[in-house]
């Protein structure tokens, strides 16, 4: 295993935990995406400071951007895996609205 797989590997498993400690403790949406936020650019910043680990420190932080959006996404409904909920573009939106701007959209 080279470096960067141990750096989004365990990134990935602090996203992991933060959702579930979430969905667990009932915070709310905009508390949940932002600990995400800080746990993608924590480990985007590492990279960023760590030159040697990747060349390009944004293929990772893209990688795990996606990752935890897809994990968010899925716990929202998942009794419904196999059918597409209607609101899943509305969603995408919503997290990336308060992924991005840290704020609620109208």
């Amino acid at each position: 295993m080279n470096c960067i797989d141990g750096v989004e590997g365990v990134t990935k498993k602090i996203i992991d935990t933060l959702l579930r400690a979430s969905r667990e403790q009932g915070c709310d949406d905009s508390e949940c995406i932002r600990c995400l936020r800080a746990a993608v650019e924590g480990a985007g910043s590492f990279v960023a400071e760590n030159r040697e680990v990747v060349n390009d420190p944004s293929l990772l932080t893209r990688e795990l951007y996606l990752y935890a959006k897809t994990l968010w996404l899925a716990g929202r409904n998942p009794a419904s895996e196999s059918a597409t909920d209607p609101d899943e573009e509305y969603y995408g939106y919503y997290f990336d609205r308060l992924y991005h701007q840290q704020n609620y959209p109208l």
